[in-house]
């Protein structure tokens, strides 16, 4: 790690013309070329040995060859040449492009372009304003609390690159050094419309701030409070090299954009050394879509190499847009590459003294050039108090320290994680800081290896890591995400493990990172089921050595995992376990039988216990179907019980993340076995989040969904097979779920430990269940009810009204005794999709069974069935209803004889009436 540390910020700005920032322009008869041999490139006062080359040369009156990176470490820059010509260099690049095969590169070189708004922005603030409502961007990122934590060190340098500065603000005296161009050791000028935004930018991060009691020369506070800076005019990616290779710097910081077209080799180069020799690149997003025609900004986007940090803005009310500022003002960049805002908006900031006349040297500024000073002041603290920080580490603890964006859901994974928190970043940094050897695997996003504090919210979940994750192809260096394993003839699967070295002292190189598996739980300890005693439950996969870190290097070993044939067959989630080992001077501190606390008061044991669940129509990864007459959907098996050796009394959460966001669109269902229904059954019964199906089969009802009680015997866990049916009928656009199951202690509500799950869903063709139109039958018969097939494989499962299943098929035959509702579920066979239909078929019990005979003449015997009926009687009327008698009946007969010779003959409607209600007809023919 360098003694020195320096932060180079370079910053410049923005011309309002759309002409000037919605296109590239390149300096003027000026071309680069990397050359694949330089022995082509002509000594002064010689020709080249290339006769091509030499005529360009010859016809473009070029004689002066320069080698702006002759500095350089990577070879290609090496041979990176700077050609000059009178002439037009679209020309000049057209004849290089003739003869392109003698270049690795043919660039045009960009003129950097300004990342600033205009700074006539008074009018926003009010009358009576304070200095705390000018001040508003320093109380936001809590830069009070950071300064509490530090005020920097003036041994931290910044290093500030734009087209000027005024080294007589009344702020900025005494906190330039030296006092000239660092760069080529001339004086600064006294152009004063090209020292305002230079001038803005430094007071921004370093404004003179004073303690209380200390006679201030300047006016304004600043987050970088006691750090001094650096400063050139020069803005070219070459300086930035020269910084970082020559002059040691830790970071590099931009605000200014010099192409929008694809990065240039060079470019991409250059970003790579910078990097690799552990300086730190962060610049301003842009400002607005004007900017590129919405294409990224160069040099170093964070496209091309990641470990880039791109800053945009966030206004008073931390929103991306400045809501103040509509309708006339768009946000400020966003982009995939963004990793996070900082305030940018409506800033006070420094102003030229214009030669001393000026008397109040400041103004109302905006952009992410001023977002950007705000992060690398804050950078400047985190480097006061942990020398030994890496451009990745650097980026980790920023990106994951902020705090939300108001306005975040309109921008999903364009505005980075949030907006910047400056006293967590320097909390971070401060904590993670160790002079002895101290290697660590993330818990947590959030998590920066600080065992001496807790390192993350006690309540959050401690299985979680990000750092180790599972590929089913050797492909895990590069893609980082994490896939549920799969079983393949003598196949294995791989695990990757990343290690970092958090301290400022080097890794002896004889570590080991000892990985284990063993079957999902929602709790576990350690070393019971992971030692290999019970093989078919845990065991070790394999040691690796870790390589010599050095302070703030990182590396990603990778293990092969040969799994059983019959973990996986019987669907199983896994949990993977990581322990650094073999270290005598960074050891882990056992807690006997309480892994969670191991695992969150050491940070070289690290656990992973996330399960994915890939449902794609047709892609069968686990068996799904009847199993003893229960249907298991996309699911797997955890464990849930008692790590422990006395008897103990858990409470469980199931949740979905975020709330409403799956039990809209599935169904999640809870399968026991035997010995574990009859543990747990008392308490699922009666509870208002759950539907017992039947026994061993649960619904759960409620996103957030709660069991309190379950008292399990010493060392007691039981199989529980969690399960995904997503509806045919109802779907969104969402691919993505989490689901968890999380285990807590009764006693004081400590969690244990939980099982986490990642549903990927393909979108499909919806289908509904349809059961037909409801239905009418007499009693004492029968009637078929169809489903109508949907145009797949599918199950037809029908439930009564109890929600028992009576019959599996596309038609069901019933002889209901009294009005019944059915259920019909319909599954999609190819992905588990499921849906419902209900039909009613609707018993006639009070009816009339038959006339005999009919046509009748002198009499006519009525069979009928009653079933608790009161009152009843049989009507007969003739079409005209003209004629209407009524005849009493015996409710405890089944037929009555009716005299006819006073009919005439006709059409009569025979009619049973029941307690006054008309329930049978039947027509009667008179002769």
């Amino acid at each position: 790690m360098k003694n020195n540390i320096h932060i180079i910020f370079i910053s410049l700005i923005l011309s309002l013309s759309v002409d000037a920032i919605s296109q590239t322009t390149y300096q003027q008869g000026q071309i680069w070329v990397i050359v694949h041999d330089s022995t082509i490139i002509p000594r002064a006062g010689e020709l080249s040995n290339n006769v091509d080359f030499q005529q360009v040369l010859n016809d473009f009156n070029i004689s002066n060859i320069k080698q702006p990176m002759y500095f350089a470490n990577t070879p290609e820059l090496k041979r990176l040449y700077q050609l000059n010509t009178t002439l037009s260099e679209d020309s000049l690049f057209n004849e290089l492009s003739k003869i392109d095969e003698l270049f690795l590169s043919i660039e045009k070189c960009p003129v950097a372009q300004d990342l600033y708004e205009p700074s006539d922005y008074l009018w926003w603030l009010t009358q009576n304003s304070t200095g705390d409502e000018w001040l508003w961007y320093l109380n936001k990122i809590k830069a009070p609390l950071a300064w509490d934590i530090t005020k920097g060190s003036q041994s931290v340098k910044v290093a500030i690159i734009d087209e000027g500065i005024d080294p007589n603000h009344p702020d900025l005296i005494g906190k330039i050094s030296p006092n000239y161009d660092f760069d080529d050791s001339t004086a600064f000028t006294t152009i004063s419309d090209k020292q305002k935004h230079g001038t803005g930018v430094a007071t921004l991060l370093a404004a003179e701030t004073v303690d209380q009691g200390q006679t201030a020369n300047g006016q304004m506070a600043s987050i970088g409070y006691n750090t001094q800076i650096m400063f050139s005019g020069n803005r070219t990616i070459a300086a930035c090299l020269k910084a970082s290779t020559i002059f040691n710097a830790d970071v590099i910081s931009i605000s200014w954009y010099s192409q929008c077209t694809n990065p240039s080799i060079s470019m991409l180069l250059t970003e790579k050394e910078i990097l690799d020799n552990g300086t730190c690149i962060i610049r301003g997003a842009g400002n607005g879509t004007i900017h590129c025609n919405g294409n990224k900004l160069y040099p170093f986007s964070g496209f091309e190499d990641e470990r880039t940090i791109v800053i945009s803005s966030t206004g008073k009310d931390d929103k991306h847009i400045a809501t103040d500022l509509l309708p006339n003002h768009i946000s400020n960049s966003h982009y995939p590459e963004v990793d996070l805002c900082a305030p940018g908006y409506t800033i006070i900031c420094g102003t030229t003294t214009n030669n001393g006349q000026n008397s109040w040297p400041y103004h109302t500024c905006g952009g992410t050039s001023q977002s950007t000073p705000l992060v690398s002041g804050t950078v400047a603290l985190m480097y006061s108090e942990n020398s030994c920080l890496t451009p990745s580490w650097v980026q980790d603890i920023l990106v994951n320290t902020t705090d939300p964006i108001v306005d975040a859901s309109s921008f999903p994974g364009v505005i980075g994680s949030g907006r910047l928190n400056a006293y967590e970043a320097v909390k971070a940094a401060q904590n993670s800081h160790s002079t002895t050897l101290d290697l660590y695997i993330k818990d947590r996003i959030e998590d920066f290896g600080d065992e001496a504090n807790f390192p993350y919210h006690w309540a959050a979940d401690r299985d979680e890591s990000p750092d180790i994750w599972v590929r089913n192809q050797a492909d895990g260096l590069t893609n980082q995400t994490h896939q549920e394993p799969e079983y393949q003839t003598s196949q294995p699967v791989y695990v990757y493990v990343k290690v970092r070295n958090k301290s400022c002292a080097t890794s002896a190189g004889n570590e080991v990172v000892n990985l284990y598996w063993t079957k999902a739980s929602s709790a576990s300890s350690w070393p019971q089921n992971w030692d290999g005693s019970s093989p078919n439950i845990g065991d070790i996969i394999g040691s690796v050595t870790i390589p010599t870190l050095e302070p703030g290097q990182e590396t990603i070993l990778e293990f092969t995992w040969t799994i059983l044939n019959p973990y996986i067959h019987q669907n199983w989630a896994s949990c993977l376990l990581a322990r650094i080992d073999n270290s005598t001077i960074d050891q882990i501190t056992p807690y006997l039988n309480k892994l969670g606390e191991e695992i969150f008061f050491n940070n070289n044991v690290s656990l992973k216990n996330v399960t994915v669940i890939d449902i794609a129509p047709g892609v069968i990864v686990n068996p799904i179907g009847y199993i003893d007459e229960i249907y298991y959907p996309y699911g797997k098996y955890i464990y849930i019980g008692n790590p422990y050796n006395t008897i103990e009394t858990f409470d469980f959460s199931f949740n979905t993340d975020p709330l409403g966001s799956l039990l809209d669109y599935a169904e999640v269902k809870l399968i026991f076995d035997n010995e574990g229904w009859e543990l747990v059954k008392e308490n699922f019964l009666n509870n208002e989040h759950f539907k017992v199906v039947k026994a061993k089969e649960v619904f759960i009802l409620n996103d957030s969904a709660f069991i309190e009680n379950l008292i399990f015997p010493p060392n007691k866990r039981i199989p529980v097979f969690v399960g995904f049916n997503f509806y045919g009928d109802n779907q969104n656009n969402n691919k993505q779920y989490d689901y968890h199951v999380r285990q807590y202690s009764s006693q004081n509500n400590d969690i244990i430990g939980g099982e986490h799950f990642i549903i990927n869903k393909s979108l499909r063709n919806p289908f509904d269940a349809d059961a037909g139109n409801d239905r009418e039958i007499n009693f004492g018969d029968n009637l078929t009810i169809n489903a109508q097939q949907i145009s797949e494989l599918a199950f037809y499962n029908w439930y009564d009204i109890n929600d028992s299943l009576i019959y599996s098929g596309n038609d069901l035959t019933v002889s209901p005794d009294v009005t019944k509702k059915y259920k019909l579920e319909l599954i999609a066979t190819s992905d588990g999709s499921i849906a419902y239909d209900e039909v009613e078929v609707k018993v006639k019990k009070n009816r009339i069974q038959s006339l005999s005979p009919n046509p009748a003449t002198s009499h006519i015997s009525i069979d009928y069935i009653l079933d608790g009926v009161t009152t009843s009687y049989i009507m007969i009327i003739n079409q005209t209803v003209t004629v209407s008698n009524n005849y009493i009946i015996d409710s405890n007969l089944n037929n009555t004889t009716i005299n006819l010779d006073n009919y005439q003959t006709g059409v009569y409607t025979v009619i049973l009436v029941c307690d006054g209600i008309a329930t049978d007809t039947k027509t009667l023919i008179v002769n």
